[in-house]
C-alpha cells in the first residue's frame, strides 16, 4: 500500500509543478497514473482492488465533473482527481475531495491576496451572484473582467494534492489507531 501512495504522491507533485509552472496538467500525468493505479490496484488487491480504483475514479470524476460544467474547474483538474481516486478507492476519494475544496478555497483565497489586483471587485461580483441566486433562485455567472483578481488562473492541482495528503494523513492515523 505505501508503495501505491509513493507513486500517487510522485503524479501528484509531477501535475502540480506543471500547474504551477505552465497552468496544464498533462494527460501523460492523469491519464497515465489512471492507467497506473489500475495496474497499482491489480497487483497489490487483485480484481477486488481493480473495482475498488473503477469506483473511486468514478467517484472523483462525478463530483469535480460538476464544477467544469460550470466552468469552475479546468478538465484537467477533474481528470487529475478521477487519477487520485483510481489509487484510493471509493472511501478515501469522498475525503480527498472534501479536503481540496476546502483547501481550495483557502489556497485560491491566498493566492488572489498575493497575487490578484481589484479583490474588492471579486468579492463584489460573487456579492451579486449570490443576491441573484437568493431572489431568483436560479444561479447566474458573472464573468471576471479583464485584470480582476477572479480572471487569474489558479493551479488547482496544488489543493487537489494538498487534499490528498490530507486524506492519506487521516486515514492512515485512523488505521493506527483502530487497535486503540
Amino acid at each position: 500500500m505505501l508503495v501505491m501512495y509513493i507513486f500517487l504522491l510522485i503524479l501528484l507533485g509531477l501535475a502540480t509543478i506543471s500547474d504551477l509552472v505552465r497552468h496544464k496538467i498533462p494527460n501523460a500525468v492523469s491519464l497515465g497514473g489512471i492507467v497506473a493505479g489500475f495496474i497499482c490496484q491489480g497487483w497489490f488487491y487483485g480484481t477486488t482492488g481493480i473495482l475498488d480504483g473503477v469506483l473511486g475514479m468514478l467517484v472523483g470524476l462525478g463530483l469535480f465533473l460538476p464544477f467544469y460544467i460550470l466552468k469552475a474547474m479546468a478538465a484537467g483538474d477533474v481528470k487529475l482527481m478521477a487519477m487520485v481516486g483510481t489509487f484510493v478507492g471509493p472511501k478515501v476519494v469522498l475525503v480527498c475531495v472534501a479536503g481540496t475544496l476546502v483547501l481550495g478555497m483557502v489556497l485560491a483565497l491566498v493566492y488572489v491576496m498575493i497575487r490578484g489586483k481589484n479583490s474588492k471587485d471579486l468579492l463584489r461580483r460573487y456579492g451579486l451572484m449570490i443576491k441573484t441566486f437568493l431572489s431568483t433562485f436560479k444561479w447566474v455567472y458573472i464573468p471576471p473582467e479583464n485584470g480582476e483578481a477572479g480572471a487569474m488562473k489558479f493551479p488547482y492541482a496544488l489543493a487537489i494534492n494538498a487534499g490528498a495528503v490530507l486524506a492519506l494523513w487521516y486515514f492512515n492515523i485512523a488505521i493506527l489507531n483502530v487497535g486503540s
